[in-house]
């Protein structure tokens, strides 16, 4: 089963919710009630690797705005993030994963944690092609 840049959004901001984040979609960059966290995943890498699967590097991008802006308040945000996303296995769809390196920065009291999610999946098949049913080998034995 193939998985997209919105499943895994959706599933990162499920886990930071239960972890007591405030989860707010990325299209409300105005007028959200602090202390926010918005999550952000893009394809950053591509690859072919045969004719039928692909290998995947999305980048998962977390900002966090602090009701208090304070570099401590932004560290204290960091570690629980870290606990939440980085030390147990998550699901998405039929995969699991583990995330092994977060990239933290804390910049005009915003706190900014990217990390990468590393996954093959078979290639997206063209609806104009039928599956094949029968395969005839003929030749002379």
């Amino acid at each position: 089963m193939r998985i997209n840049e919105i499943d895994i959004q959706t599933r990162i901001a499920d886990i930071l919710s239960e972890h007591g984040f405030n989860v707010v979609p990325t299209e409300s960059q105005e007028g959200f009630k602090k202390p926010s966290v918005f999550v952000d995943v893009y394809p950053s890498e591509i690859a072919l690797e045969g004719w039928m699967l692909e290998h995947v590097t999305d980048t998962v991008a977390i900002q966090y705005n602090p009701a208090v802006e304070t570099t401590e308040d932004c560290a204290k945000a960091a570690q629980r993030i870290r606990n939440a996303l980085m030390y147990k296995t998550f699901d998405i769809s039929d995969r699991h994963f583990t995330i092994e390196t977060l990239n933290i920065e804390i910049e005009d009291y915003i706190l900014s944690v990217s990390f990468e999610l590393d996954y093959y999946q078979n290639t997206p098949q063209n609806e104009d092609d039928e599956p094949m049913e029968i395969l005839e080998l003929g030749g002379n034995v």
